[in-house]
């Protein structure tokens, strides 16, 4: 098994919390895929001046499906994360 968990945020969103891939925590502000690369140089400006901004997803289920499709858990992993597959 992976080492991703979700937590649900106070303004009741979830997010990945850890170590966690740029994929599943970044998104651009346009909602546009982040490379490592793209996080390392955003992470040097103010945080007013950045392009990016930390990924949230609406439920757990949409956080572990989203990891899934990406290929940072696998099937069985997703099924054991939610195992009545609901949203």
């Amino acid at each position: 098994m992976n080492n991703l968990n979700v937590i649900k945020n106070p303004s009741g969103n979830y997010s990945f919390v850890g170590k966690v891939p740029c994929q599943l925590g970044y998104l651009t502000k346009a909602g546009n895929m982040v490379t490592s690369a793209d996080v390392e140089s955003q992470h040097r400006l103010p945080s007013n001046c950045r392009s990016i901004r930390p990924r949230t997803f609406c439920s757990e289920f949409e956080a572990w499906f989203e990891a899934a499709r990406l290929g940072f858990v696998t099937v069985e992993e997703f099924t054991l994360k939610n195992p009545n597959g609901r949203m």
